[in-house]
């Protein structure tokens, strides 16, 4: 990546026909008519009976934030094949849909709708593509959360994913799925700062090898760095 733009936003997260088809909407005039859209999924995931729905607070986050910037609009222009009258429309573009959803936490199933939207057809289709990367993936980490919590019961559980998430915003927006599916606390500091979250972590083989014996170890040791309880 040469370049990240300071007025970036994820009104972009989509896939390159979604905003095709919204030019051909504007063009043939029917951009503004009136469209249903429902999210769901067509396999339960790990052959489970059940999934827990998770990723609406990511939804309204990115809904709230969705606009077309200036360096959004110059680089489609520098992309080609948009009109400028289109351009325009895109540069003045306003969410003006109803979103209606399952609360989060609840169980869900497969063919049966998680998430609708209601409103202009452009709008729908915009969407769609960040709605389904949200809600597979907090959907799909909240239900393997559920899984684990139905085997340990009562006993407390420490989400430890961060390092083998995909990049900064899954390892955080994953850490608030495991919560929704049951987890009590997570090694990641930022997403116990973010999400308020109780943290927890075990000490790190490496430290015990840097201490040449377990007497020496022991003594250290006795001052907590911090107190976690289940």
């Amino acid at each position: 990546m040469t370049q990240i733009y300071p007025d970036d936003s994820f009104t972009l997260h989509t896939d390159a026909y979604q905003i095709n088809m919204i030019q051909t909407y504007w063009e043939q005039g029917i951009h503004n008519k009136h469209a249903v859209f429902e999210v769901f999924f067509r396999k339960m995931p790990f052959q489970n009976g059940y999934a827990v729905f998770a990723g609406l607070e990511r939804v309204v986050n990115y809904i709230n934030h969705l606009h077309f910037t200036a360096t959004d609009i110059a680089y489609l222009r520098e992309l080609g094949g948009y009109s400028d009258g289109f351009l325009d429309y895109l540069a003045n573009f306003k969410f003006d849909a109803t979103i209606r959803a399952v609360r989060e936490g609840d169980l869900v199933f497969n063919n049966e709708p998680l998430l609708q939207v209601e409103g202009p057809l452009a709008t729908c289709q915009l969407i769609e593509t960040a709605l389904l990367n949200i809600i597979n993936y907090q959907t799909l980490i909240a239900t393997k959360a559920a899984r684990i919590k139905s085997v340990v019961g009562e006993d407390g559980l420490l989400e430890f994913g961060t390092r083998r998430a995909q990049e900064f915003d899954a390892a955080i927006w994953g850490t608030r799925a495991a919560y929704i599916g049951g987890f009590d606390a997570t090694s990641n500091v930022r997403a116990g700062k973010i999400l308020v979250f109780r943290l927890a972590g075990p000490m790190r083989m490496r430290s015990c090898r840097l201490i040449e014996t377990i007497i020496k170890l022991s003594r250290p040791m006795r001052r907590p760095i911090m107190t976690v309880s289940f």
